[in-house]
């Protein structure tokens, strides 16, 4: 017997506040509540306070049957009303109101299904909603139409009623599909290609909740709205409002309420919600609004409350009794209910939504008797039901629940009825466990106290382990409680779900390495590995059960953000996620979210693993620091060697040039030959020097290739002549075993690098060979689309290697052996630097030797064909014939006083007349008041730059095909592309040659007086001097005569004069933070440099250039700076000697 309170009346009231349809439940709770108030203010229930009891009913049929019995139980409420979703329905009904004798009231769309005593139906069944709703919309747009919903007993009894009444209206039906609640995003998709493809004239969707804005989001989105209309059954304010106005608008919805009804009694319950508490005026132009559920969620409370009152009593069956003839005026019009069928007789009525989400009546269909469906029409609900046919209606339900069903006799714990869906999961053939005793199947060991609990309390959940027929084990989530049925007796109805797999994939779980846990669609712990609960638990001893937002109630929104995403169906990882703790800790998370789902693909929750990964990453960070380390090692030597070469190059160009001076003064054979002796020396040292210079530019990477256009006659003859002297003096015959055709072939690459690896290889075979032949052999092979193929290979008579020295030939200093080193001399570097270069060129050197035959060296490379079939001088004769006669009037814009000498001189030299801006907008000014065959235009000038500069002069009139080239130190490829961009036709880099000069012009000037590269320097005591300047080349246009020699001394001492502080103003720059000035000043240093032949100043500037463009500090610099600094010194000292100097 239950305990009703004597001071208040308690109504329990189950609206699903969070789930699948949690969109509801504010709303529903708030109706109920209202209705109350107004039951109190007319004198309440039987002289009492009507009290509402509020239970979540989860949107899931074991959460309502939970939430049912705490309202019984723990509230004492005389009656129920709920709940939204029909499988929660089925299970209150049949699990709790039915087995308790509980009358029990619903608000919701419904399909007939539940014929209990106790039940009573406020809503729309589906013959309510759609026999009108059918035939209006197939007048008003056509008789095909397409079925959906998801798949449970509310949308296949709505569809079954929609597909009856279009059959009668003679409408046809060109689709019908069903998906499972929650179903991914990819299946509403697939489902609205086949709607789009079946191109019906009405959609009639049938989904619950989030399901049905998804799917009617997603339907407007890919343009559907325009071909088809779309009418509901369920579709009402609530919804609208959560979609934006171009989906809402103009979608059909038939129901039994809208705001928009006109009678007395809406208009009260509407100022009643106006004035609720929280609520900021009514839809749409405030928050407050009513649904059908919210209105049938009224009507079970006005109508309980006049039920009761009229019975006089809150006895089950005086309320039963007095319910089945209620009759009350509700805001939708007059409501009666039905005894025969327990459903009440409503109206209905179809409406448009409009933009701002109302709804604007079209048609009222009037009030509609309720009309079980053809599967539910031979049922009846007769007073005092206990006959034969409630019997056999229970059996035929219980028949067909998939969950397993047992029925056992409390006084003997036997088993008296089984379903098929119990046979079926504990493995029996039909009536095979009838009369067993409960413990054939039960495999836990506290059975004795669950049967004392039940016994005491009437109802248990929980989980339980069974034993199958075949002894396999299976678990379960079995809901019991206790009733009396009309032949067996006092019995409990135990209804098992099979959870096995969910309990091995705990288990799995539990026992994971890693931290894993798995959760359910409210964030709910379903499981937890120990790693999980040892390192996430927050001391917690068991998760399960638990939500994660109240173990981690500090949780960022971000993670909240990622968890949604994955209830929705997506998959998160992140492989290296930081997270600083609060204690300052640092740690690294490798994780993944992912979504899990039931067998029919409804998505039941998240997964989700954390590895704490903060050793490795650690780990990961020391052996970047010690990479970092080695390698800024490796450049300081490589750094090191670079200033060491320069420093040994400058005293060896003075013993150099000194021991030919002295040589050409030399009478006596005698000093002759040791002063020839002296020179080879010298030239000998300044050899090895140099390869020491290239490895560290290779280990460095600051070596870079040339590519221009050579024949490769030319190099294989530099190579022939550099070593036929050795040869000769060894007795050796050296060949060159080079087709004709091979010969003449035109390519474009590096000529010096490539004789340089040539001369290398051929150099070692001379020296390690005694007697016999070295062979150099070029061969063209099958042709490559990027180039010619070509293979170079040297091959000699000597002493061969041995396999056990070959592994480390190529490592730099090394010999076949150290009698090699003593016997014939050598760094060991030239095999490392020839096989780097030809990595560099895109080969790879190999290896043929033995001790019996010699050594081989071959390599391949694919080198371009050259970019014309001729050299430069005929490209420009080229260029004069085709052009317009010979026009050489040259505009050259650049700022610094010594770099336009220098050019001035340069392009009068080529026969050019030229006229000089000194920034961009003098240059822009004399395009417009003077006519130009070409512009050359620097990149960096004050005023205004040459990029923008260039832009203007396109600007003007006549100037669009005027030729404009880049002359920069700007030499990088996005500083290209950024001329090219602004509107120049080339980019030039200095410094440059007035051969390259002229070969770069060409182009556009025709006839130009292009300088010898190879012109001696004239033989004179200044000549003499200046080339022996370490570090300095003097320009070929200089070299021919005593005064230009002079005037290139002169250039060299204004040179100096101008930059000679340039490094002290450096560091000004950079210590007051003026990095811009900085940069501005070292790469004009670098282009002049590069002008006046200070080829290693130019390198140095050139890589403090590089230093400012990759942001390195003042510390890293300084040692580029100190070495530019002291080779700036060199040159004004070596200035200073030059013969005339004081005359200057």
């Amino acid at each position: 017997m239950r305990r009703l309170s004597d001071a208040v009346v308690k109504l329990g009231l189950m609206p699903p506040l969070t789930g699948v349809v949690g969109i509801y439940g504010e709303e529903i709770a708030r109706a109920g509540q209202i209705a109350c108030r107004e039951v109190n203010e007319c004198g309440g229930v039987l002289g009492r306070p009507l009290e509402l009891a509020i239970e979540d009913d989860g949107s899931l049929p074991e959460s309502a049957v939970a939430a049912a019995n705490r309202l019984v139980e723990h509230h004492h409420c005389a009656a129920l009303v709920g709940n939204l979703l029909s499988n929660a329905r089925i299970a209150v009904a049949y699990r709790v109101a039915e087995p308790r004798r509980i009358p029990y009231l619903n608000f919701s769309f419904y399909e007939g299904s539940i014929l209990s005593r106790y039940f009573f139906h406020f809503a729309a069944l589906p013959n309510q909603q759609i026999d009108r709703m059918i035939p209006a919309m197939r007048a008003k747009y056509g008789p095909r139409m397409f079925f959906a919903g998801n798949d449970y007993e509310w949308p296949r009894g709505s569809i079954d009623a929609a597909r009856r009444a279009l059959a009668g209206a003679g409408g046809t039906a060109v689709g019908e599909e069903y998906l499972p609640l929650g179903a991914a995003p990819d299946a509403v998709e697939a489902l609205l290609d086949r709607v789009a493809a079946a191109a019906p004239d009405v959609f009639v969707p049938y989904f619950a909740g989030a399901g049905q804005l998804l799917l009617l989001e997603r339907f407007a989105a890919r343009g559907l709205k325009q071909r088809m209309a779309v009418v509901m059954g369920h579709y009402d304010e609530v919804m609208a409002s959560r979609l934006p106005p171009e989906v809402r608008e103009g979608l059909y919805s038939s129901n039994t309420y809208f705001m928009s009804v006109d009678t007395a009694e809406n208009r009260q319950l509407l100022a009643r919600l106006a004035a609720w508490e929280g609520v900021d005026g009514l839809w749409p132009h405030g928050n407050g609004m009513l649904t059908n559920f919210g209105e049938g969620a009224y009507l079970c409370v006005k109508a309980f409350a006049l039920a009761a009152n009229r019975a006089g009593s809150l006895d089950p069956e005086a309320l039963v009794e007095a319910l089945a003839g209620v009759a009350l005026a509700g805001p939708q019009g007059a409501v009666s209910m039905d005894a025969a069928t327990h459903h009440a007789r409503v109206n209905a009525y179809l409406a448009r939504c409009q933009a701002d989400g109302s709804f604007a009546l079209v048609e009222a269909f009037g009030a509609i008797a309720p009309v079980l469906p053809e599967r539910y029409r031979h049922l009846r609900v007769a007073v005092g039901a206990r006959s034969d046919e409630d019997i056999r209606l229970q059996a035929r339900m219980l028949e067909h629940m998939s969950d397993a069903v047992l029925l056992i006799r409390t006084d003997a714990a036997a088993i008296v009825y089984a379903n098929a869906g119990a046979e079926r999961m504990f493995g029996y053939g039909s009536g095979e466990l009838i009369g067993r005793p409960l413990a054939t199947l039960d495999a836990g060991a506290d059975s004795a106290k669950r049967l004392e609990l039940l016994a005491r309390k009437g109802q248990w959940q929980g989980e339980l382990r069974h034993v199958r027929k075949d002894g396999s084990m299976l678990w379960t989530f079995a809901s019991v409680s206790a009733f009396t049925h009309p032949v067996h007796g006092e019995v409990w109805m135990a209804v098992h779900k099979d959870i096995t797999q969910t309990e091995n994939m705990r288990q799995f779980i539990k026992q994971a390495p890693v931290g894993i846990a798995m959760f359910d669609r409210d964030m709910n712990y379903l499981a937890a590995s120990d790693r999980w609960r040892a390192d996430y638990g927050r001391g917690h001893a068991d998760l399960v059960g638990r939500n994660h937002y109240d173990v981690y109630p500090d949780l960022p929104d971000e993670w909240k953000r990622v968890h949604r995403r994955g209830l929705a169906g997506e998959t998160i990882r992140n492989d290296a996620d930081y997270w600083l703790q609060a204690d300052g800790s640092r740690h690294w998370l490798r994780w993944s979210v992912q979504p899990w789902t039931y067998p029919g693909g409804e998505i039941g929750g998240i997964m989700i693993s954390a590895e704490d990964i903060t050793a490795q990453m650690l780990a990961q960070e020391s052996l970047v620091r010690a990479k970092e380390a080695a390698e800024l090692a490796d450049r300081a030597k490589s750094a090191f060697l670079a200033n060491m070469s320069h420093e040994i190059r400058t005293p060896l160009h003075i013993v150099i040039g000194l021991g030919h001076l002295l040589r050409r003064d030399l009478a006596d054979p005698a000093q002759r030959q040791r002063m020839d002796q002296l020179c080879a020396t010298s030239d000998h040292l300044l050899a090895i020097v140099n390869d020491i210079l290239d490895l560290s530019k290779i280990e460095a990477e600051r070596l870079t290739l040339d590519r221009r256009d050579f024949r490769l006659a030319e190099v294989v003859d530099k190579a022939l002549r550099m070593l036929a002297e050795p040869a000769r003096e060894k007795g050796l015959t050296l060949t060159a075993d080079v087709a004709p055709a091979v010969r003449e072939l035109r390519l474009q690459g590096d000529p010096l690098r490539l004789a340089q690896v040539l001369i290398n290889l051929c150099g070692n075979a001379v020296k390690f060979t005694e007697r016999g032949t070295v062979r150099l052999a070029i061969e063209r092979l099958a042709a490559e689309a990027a180039g010619v193929a070509l293979r170079f290979s040297v091959e000699d008579t000597g002493i061969g290697i041995a396999p056990a020295d070959q592994e480390r030939l190529f490592q730099p200093f090394v010999q076949a052996d150290a009698s090699s080193t003593r016997a014939h001399g050598g760094t060991g570097l030239g095999l490392a630097i020839s096989q780097r270069l030809v990595a560099l060129m895109g080969g790879t050197i190999r290896l043929d030797a033995s001790t019996e035959r010699g050594s081989r060296f071959a390599f391949e490379l694919v080198l371009p064909p050259a970019a014309a079939a001729a050299g430069a001088g005929e490209a420009a004769a080229d260029a004069a014939a085709t052009g317009d006669g010979g026009g050489r009037r040259v505009l050259l814009a650049e700022d610094h006083p010594l770099s336009q000498d220098i050019l001035f001189e340069m392009l009068e030299d080529l026969g050019c007349e030229v006229d000089i801006a000194s920034d961009g907008a003098e240059a822009v000014a004399c395009a417009r008041d003077r006519g130009y065959d070409l512009i050359l235009m620097d990149m960096q000038m004050p005023e205004l730059d040459g990029l923008a500069a260039t832009r203007a002069i396109r600007a003007l009139p006549g100037h669009r095909d005027t030729p404009i080239v880049a002359l920069t130190a700007n030499a990088f490829a996005e500083d290209r592309q950024r001329c090219l961009d602004a509107g120049m036709n080339a980019h030039i880099a200095k410094p440059v040659t007035p051969a390259t000069l002229a070969a770069a012009l060409g182009r556009w000037l025709a006839d130009l007086d292009v300088p010898g590269a190879g012109v001696p320097v004239v033989d004179s005591e200044l000549g003499l001097a200046l080339t022996g300047i370490a570090g300095v080349e003097v320009p070929a246009a200089m070299r021919r005569s005593p005064g230009d020699l002079a005037e290139y001394g002169a250039l060299l001492r204004r040179f100096v004069d101008m930059h000679g502080q340039d490094m002290a103003q450096l560091r000004r720059h950079l210590a007051a933070g003026e990095r811009d000035a900085a940069h501005i000043l070292a790469h004009n240093l670098k282009g002049i440099a590069g002008l006046v032949g200070a080829r290693r100043i130019a390198a140095l500037a050139d890589d403090i250039v590089q230093g400012l463009r990759a942001g390195a500090e003042s510390g890293v610099l300084e040692p580029r700076m100190a070495a530019c600094a002291a080779e700036m010194g060199d040159l004004a000292a070596a200035v200073a000697a030059l013969p005339g100097a004081s005359m200057a």
